[in-house]
């Protein structure tokens, strides 16, 4: 269970349509559940996809995408990283699987039971997302251009 939702949390950031429905409508439960934990936030704009809703919201100046059930539950929550964020042995693992691939980018999905790094690497040929586990990475997803 814990993988399929990081999996529709990776899935719905990487591959959703950068564009925000204006209109989306946001149940009382998601609503509630949102601002009691995200009282602080501003910029929130709302999506809807397959089910899940997806809030893109700024804290502190940083980008974070919240998603949530339609009964409200909190499912996941993911958030931008750098490199430097990353412990040295994930660092070093990540250095060592980048080879001829150009790193773009890093995020963090975290729920109640973990939490994960997702790596995104890409060259000419191929898109390589890896995802963390323990001190290592290992490849969630290729795709070949």
């Amino acid at each position: 269970m814990k993988h399929f939702l990081f999996l529709i949390a990776f899935s719905a950031i990487l591959f959703a349509e950068k564009s925000k429905a204006q209109n989306t409508l946001v149940s009382e439960a998601v609503k509630t559940s949102f601002y009691n934990s995200f009282s602080n936030s501003t910029k929130v704009t709302w999506t809807e996809i397959k089910g899940i809703y997806r809030a893109d919201l700024t804290i502190a100046n940083s980008p974070v995408t919240v998603f949530y059930n339609m009964e409200g539950e909190m499912i996941a929550v993911a958030k931008y990283v750098n490199v430097g964020d990353l412990s040295l042995s994930l660092k070093n693992d990540l250095q060592a699987k980048s080879n001829d691939l150009e790193l773009k980018e890093i995020f963090q999905v975290s729920n109640d039971e973990s939490s994960n790094y997702y790596a995104t690497l890409e060259n000419e040929e191929k898109i390589i997302v890896l995802v963390s586990e323990g001190k290592h990475w290992n490849v969630f997803r290729k795709i070949n251009k």
